[in-house]
């Protein structure tokens, strides 16, 4: 073990009080953290995917469905209880899904011995260092999915012990399929191989038509003839900075939908709202949207298609504070004018992209973003025509999915990796780590 990681493993010791502490407070089984993963009963090909939260699990989801069709056995393991919840819900019934254990040797080792994939696919920017040890020591193939590298956190990485664990980590996986040329470049600087650019699979992300059709009827039912703002994603802090943003006349005007990035902050967003007099209906105590009231609290997962196919515009949030951005492309897809904020280092090429083509629309500051929302209310011509460039936009860049089928159908089997045309994105040099 290198010194790098075993000082990171001591790390992660010293933080076992505090992981149980937390599943006492939220719940969950104490055996899967210690990688006490339910076992592989069959001898068919066992393919093990990681998504952390939601996010990740709704862009592999067309990856999932296309591997159940091989007929191997699916274990899909989550970090976040909504990412459990998630996965659960949509293939519950064809998967084993638990909970991903603890980043320790002992815990590691024991689940992968447990698991015993061919295939690992890891979506993303996930980096274990003992997860991935004990996987690549199984024998296992390793993808790493979809994956970004942004360029604050690939500056982070330089520091010479964790620089030395990120070369360990990339160095391991088989195949990288990378969302932009930019990540590309910086994983292939820590020490990445056989590194792709597919495109980001959110892209090819299936919209859900029931929601679409429900959000529809709730936009021609509402009565007040108001428009509708949907603020989606927001985190800690960002809703008390776009509240004072707003005047009193702004929230006369408009009807807003508030869908914050973690539900489980409902209520403390509900008590917020109360403070500033604003009348409120929210989902979890079964309010329909009512333009009556003047905002709408969407505290729960996974219907964020019915959202995006209620509102007018929407306010991206996760990037009015230093918290790397939230994915635009939900509601570019939807075919809907979106405004982010200054922070979008997750997703800078993509907006960068995006504002040049009038598909995305970037402001500096709440104050802007407000600013920005009516005017894209008031104004019919260009919030349609930001609309169209979007779906354009989405429409250029799918095709992601069927490269990562055929990566990880090639991973498998024992074939050689395929080539693709890996240009995806246009990309400045100047921004590269």
């Amino acid at each position: 073990m290198s010194p790098a990681r075993l000082l990171y493993s001591a790390v992660v010791y010293a933080a076992v009080p505090y992981a149980l502490w937390r599943l006492a407070r939220r719940g969950g089984s104490w055996r899967q953290l210690f990688g006490w993963a339910p076992p592989s009963l069959t001898n068919a090909p066992v393919v093990w995917l990681h998504a952390v939260s939601v996010g990740e699990a709704t862009a592999a989801a067309g990856l999932i469905d296309e591997l159940k069709k091989t007929g191997c056995n699916l274990t899909l393991t989550h970090t976040t209880a909504a990412g459990g919840d998630w996965l659960r819900r949509h293939h519950g019934d064809s998967a084993t899904i638990c909970a991903l254990p603890l980043d320790l040797p002992g815990a590691t080792t024991r689940f992968i011995r447990r698991i015993r994939p061919q295939l690992a696919i890891i979506m993303e920017a996930e980096y274990w260092p003992n997860l991935l040890t004990a996987a690549q020591h199984s024998g296992a193939r390793l993808l790493l999915a979809n994956a970004r590298l942004g360029h604050t956190n690939a500056r982070r990485y330089t520091f010479p012990l964790i620089k030395q664990l990120m070369y360990e980590m990339v160095a391991r996986f088989d195949t990288i399929a990378a969302q932009t040329c930019a990540d590309a470049r910086r994983l292939i600087f820590f020490g990445g191989r056989c590194v792709h650019t597919l495109g980001n699979l959110k892209f090819d992300r299936t919209i859900d038509a029931k929601q679409t059709q429900v959000g529809k009827n709730w936009k021609q039912q509402q009565s007040c003839g108001k428009s509708i703002l949907l603020i989606a994603g927001t985190r800690a802090g960002e809703e008390k900075l776009l509240l004072d943003a707003m005047t009193d006349d702004f929230l006369a005007n408009y009807y807003i939908i508030w869908a914050p990035r973690h539900p489980p902050r409902g209520d403390e967003i509900a008590a917020l709202l109360r403070t500033r007099k604003l009348s409120l209906g929210r989902r979890t105590t079964g309010d329909e949207p009512d333009a009556t009231q003047q905002i709408y609290l969407a505290d729960t997962l996974g219907e964020m298609d019915t959202w995006y196919a209620c509102c007018d515009v929407a306010l991206i949030g996760g990037s009015f504070l230093p918290f790397g951005g939230q994915n635009p492309i939900e509601a570019m897809a939807a075919g809907v004018a979106a405004i982010v904020g200054p922070h979008t280092d997750n997703y800078t090429i993509l907006v960068r992209q995006a504002v040049r083509q009038e598909a995305l629309h970037q402001v500096a500051t709440p104050a802007a973003a407000v600013q920005q929302a009516q005017r894209l209310l008031t104004n019919n011509v260009i919030r349609q025509r930001s609309a169209q460039m979007s779906q354009a936009l989405c429409a250029r860049h799918r095709g992601a999915l069927q490269k990562h089928i055929t990566l990880a159908l090639d991973l498998l089997n024992p074939y050689p990796i395929p080539k693709f045309d890996d240009e995806k994105y246009s990309t400045n040099k100047k921004h590269d780590a």
